[in-house]
């Protein structure tokens, strides 16, 4: 998708960049008139935005009027395990798809689960031969770091998951996934993927002489 990016102060581009995904409550629109406010959006293209550091590039444009497309949160219905995802909103009711069936549900029966939760549970299970000759393998030609710059966001996502399968099968501390700076939408997704791995100790910037906010260091419990 194009965005309104300030590349850094007093410099303005329109881009392509990558389309996030959608969270709890969220909803993607389809922009119809935007306008860049007077106080906010030019004291960050000018770079005098004095009560937070920025960190550019930077998209703006809080100023806009735009049409709901796809509501997409991820939700079940309460004490059942099933997922699916609501296509739509009408008062206190929502249609949901669960698979290829739509049910009508009560707002107040379901409840939010986060975008990586419901794709762990509704991708295919992938048979794995535990076998010391496969493990062996994959430890030989396993690489602890990755590159999912450049890639939309469900297919970094499907990479990181990847990544994370095989540290934890190979037995490694550490791995690195190499996100860039940009909006910040890619690395969000990727921490927020990460927070529902158990076996994730932490997820933190790697250290600034070595891509600081552009590399996310993921250390796994002993």
């Amino acid at each position: 998708m194009k965005a309104l990016v300030v590349e850094k102060p007093g410099l303005l581009s329109v881009r392509d960049v990558t389309e996030p995904q959608m969270g709890e409550y969220e909803a993607r629109c389809e922009m119809l008139y935007g306008a860049t406010c007077t106080a906010t959006d030019l004291a960050v293209i000018d770079g005098r935005v004095g009560w937070e550091q920025l960190e550019y590039p930077l998209i703006i444009g809080h100023e806009s009027i735009g049409r709901v497309v796809e509501v997409g949160s991820k939700v079940r219905i309460k004490e059942q395990d099933g997922v699916g995802e609501v296509t739509e909103v009408k008062g206190k009711k929502a249609t949901v798809a669960f698979g290829h069936i739509l049910t009508t549900v009560a707002l107040e029966r379901l409840e939010a689960i986060s975008n990586a939760e419901y794709k762990r549970q509704t991708r295919p299970e992938r048979a794995r031969t535990v076998v010391s000759v496969d493990i062996a393998s994959r430890r030989l030609n396993f690489k602890d770091n990755i590159d999912v710059r450049g890639m939309r966001a469900a297919e970094a996502l499907e990479a990181v998951e990847n990544l994370i399968d095989d540290a934890l099968m190979v037995g490694v501390s550490e791995v690195r996934i190499l996100h860039g700076k940009g909006t910040g939408a890619l690395k969000e997704e990727i921490r927020r993927y990460l927070r529902t791995v158990d076996e994730v100790a932490s997820a933190t910037d790697d250290h600034a002489d070595r891509g600081g906010a552009g590399i996310t260091v993921v250390t796994f419990k002993a």
